[in-house]
């Protein structure tokens, strides 16, 4: 019972948890820490069962940057969507992704190159760790509704909107017309 409780992830990435004290969480998936968890407790505890489930998002913080009406740094919360049956929580929460991002920021600019969008992301440690680089084209969202650029967002994600060689009538028809300007 001392261990079956909800515990919380401090400002500074740690949990304090029994027996083992701060723990360092930020950044690591939920099986590396229920891996790096199940061997510690190995100390204290007969064939520990370690169970985590993640009841509260705190907001992802992330920096857009380039040809964007309003650069910055901005703070997403995970919205929540469905009441578990059982109790007063929320079973689903809905990721922040990055028109949401971008709709916060006020849109584009008219030079923007939305076919060429750039992300740059802290990689987990049990993929290698560093930082990874993608390229996002999000002109088929504007023009047809596709969601699979649409990508989640992740606590200190950086986003770069290009400037554009040349004005793509297109690109900037398909932008004016959604409603990811307030305009």
């Amino acid at each position: 019972e001392l261990y079956s409780r909800n515990y919380i992830i401090n400002s500074e990435g740690y949990l304090y948890l029994p027996e083992i004290k701060d723990f360092y969480a930020q950044g690591k998936t939920i099986n590396e820490l229920k891996n790096e968890l199940s061997e510690i407790y190995k100390e204290f505890i007969f064939n520990p069962e370690i169970d985590i489930q993640i009841k509260a998002y705190r907001p992802v913080s992330i920096y857009i940057s380039g040809e964007i009406n309003k650069p910055g740094l901005y703070n997403i919360s995970y919205e929540p969507l469905i009441r578990n049956k059982f109790s007063d929580e929320f079973a689903s929460f809905q990721v922040p992704r990055l028109f949401q991002a971008l709709k916060l920021a006020n849109g584009f600019s008219n030079n923007a190159d939305i076919t060429r969008i750039k992300i740059i992301r802290e990689n987990n440690i049990s993929q290698g760790g560093g930082k990874i680089k993608a390229e996002i084209n999000l002109l088929g969202l504007f023009t047809e509704g596709d969601q699979n650029n649409n990508i989640k967002l992740f606590d200190g994600d950086s986003i770069f909107i290009p400037k554009s060689d040349f004005s793509i009538k297109e690109q900037i028809l398909a932008i004016n017309r959604t409603n990811v300007t307030s305009d």
